[in-house]
């Protein structure tokens, strides 16, 4: 094979672990591969949207061929949006820190609440469920003091 071939580093290296020593694109043996600073610079510089709101809008394309409903596009009342548009190389910052579909457990867990939403919806479930989480503090204290009391 004479010809170069772009693979994304993260398929390439899952191809590999699940299949050492072969080449992707035709059986042989010393299969070499190096990472294109070029090709990357240019990807980097591409433009995309999140991708959790293309995946969002792929399940619920799935969903409208399931069900044989059409709504217009923007039309499903009750679902977060995210507008991110911007390049490649913004998209982990993006996930990490902006995103409005990112899922955000309830800063309870430690004392056993397993809530888990959308990050714009956190502060409205704790603040409808602060009854139960006072429960789960005083339970945790309870347990707490009870353990100290045995080792006195």
């Amino acid at each position: 094979m004479d010809e170069s071939l772009i693979v994304g580093e993260n398929c390439l290296n899952r191809f590999l672990s699940q299949n050492p020593n072969s080449c992707p694109v035709e059986p042989h043996d010393n299969c070499l591969y190096s990472q294109g600073r070029m090709a990357k610079r240019y990807i980097n510089e591409l433009d995309v949207i999140c991708p959790r709101q293309f995946q969002q809008e792929q399940e619920q394309q799935q969903l409208q061929i399931s069900t044989q409903q059409g709504h217009e596009e923007g039309e499903t009342p009750g679902i977060v949006i995210c507008d991110f548009k911007g390049k490649v190389k913004q998209v982990n910052d993006h996930l990490e820190h902006s995103c409005r579909l990112q899922m955000v457990k309830c800063w309870f867990e430690s004392f056993r609440c397993n809530h888990t939403c959308l990050k714009s919806a956190i502060h409205d479930h704790l603040t409808s469920n602060m009854k139960l989480h006072f429960d789960l503090v005083i339970k945790s204290f309870d347990a707490l003091r009870q353990n100290i009391r045995q080792y006195h």
